[in-house]
């Protein structure tokens, strides 16, 4: 089993930073793995596990400026690594869109729209990006509009002749 905690430091140029690091339990004792991903420290950061019938994925959300980092790291090779890194104003959504069994990715793309009659700007969702994973890291698979985001129709082809 695989494990991840996150520590929170100051760096030698006074900036907060967030450090991952991992563990694995053998026989009842962790040991602490070569791999360490160390950032700037958003505001908030939360963590959590997503399982995949090919092995699992560890995401991490930080709160960053007027928007979310969204970080997905993966065991591949025996090797932990960085396997999706987007900047987003929006949560993303992650769900087995086409009933595989492999959790796909919808990123927000929005357009911004002032309200004329008190000058507010809003952004409203306009379309959804859709990220499959590969066997290595998740690929843009396609852009569908908002609304059809969870559509059977809007998923066509999601399904390749080999997937891993």
């Amino acid at each position: 089993d695989l494990y991840c905690i996150a520590t929170h430091s100051i760096n030698q140029h006074n900036e907060p930073e967030d450090t991952l690091l991992f563990f694995e339990e053998q026989d009842g004792l962790f040991r602490q793995r070569k791999e360490e991903f160390t950032m700037l420290a958003e505001r908030v950061m939360s963590l959590f596990l997503l399982y995949e019938k090919n092995g699992w994925h560890f995401v991490t959300y930080s709160l960053a400026g007027t928007g979310v980092v969204v970080r997905i790291f993966s065991l591949i090779d025996g090797n932990i690594h960085i396997v999706f890194q987007r900047g987003v104003r929006c949560m993303p959504e992650i769900l087995d869109v086409d009933h595989d069994g492999f959790e796909e990715i919808l990123l927000c793309n929005g357009v911004f729209l002032i309200n004329r009659q008190d000058n507010d700007i809003i952004e409203l969702p306009e379309s959804a990006s859709i990220y499959r994973w590969d066997g290595k890291q998740y690929t843009l698979f396609k852009t569908v509009s908002w609304e059809n985001r969870l559509c059977e129709g809007s998923l066509e082809s999601m399904h390749p002749e080999t997937r891993e």
